[in-house]
């Protein structure tokens, strides 16, 4: 386990709660990410990674951190409606994810789900989605082979 996963599951914790969850780590756990923000909101704020590792706060902290763990840096949020659930996942990624953490993603049981697939520098190669329902499965499922093409295809100039 990478030093900084290990600091930063030792000050937050896991969650089973992805409304919580800041990261997906490599074995597929969801990181506790959740703060009280103004007015008691709680919400989930992945600058506060610096809070378990200062090494961090030279610079934008959820990439290095993505870059350095190959954890994904992911936000999910219910935006039902009227008593209607919809969950929404957004993930950002530096790199293919291995298949504890697509598993992760699938139990999330997210209703819409888009990507950003970003270099360290924070450039976006490319932004897919969002999918919704049906689609979210067969989409999270192929999300290596996207991830690997658009950074070949970025890699080769297209």
């Amino acid at each position: 386990m990478h030093p900084w996963v290990r600091a930063a599951v030792d000050h937050f914790g896991l969650t089973d709660d992805p409304l919580k969850a800041g990261f997906v780590l490599l074995d597929g756990g969801l990181l506790d990410l959740i703060t009280n923000g103004r007015a008691g909101v709680r919400s989930v704020c992945h600058d506060t990674i610096t809070a378990a590792i200062p090494a961090l706060l030279s610079g934008d902290a959820p990439r290095m951190f993505n870059d350095a763990t190959a954890a994904l840096r992911i936000h999910v949020a219910d935006r039902g409606t009227r008593g209607r659930r919809l969950v929404c996942l957004g993930i950002m990624l530096q790199r293919p994810p291995n298949r504890p953490q697509i598993r992760a993603l699938q139990e999330i049981g997210a209703q819409q789900v888009a990507v950003d697939v970003e270099t360290i520098d924070g450039r976006v190669l490319g932004t897919n989605g969002p999918y919704y329902h049906d689609a979210v499965e067969d989409f999270l499922a192929g999300l290596p082979e996207l991830v690997s093409t658009t950074m070949a295809r970025h890699a080769g100039g297209v």
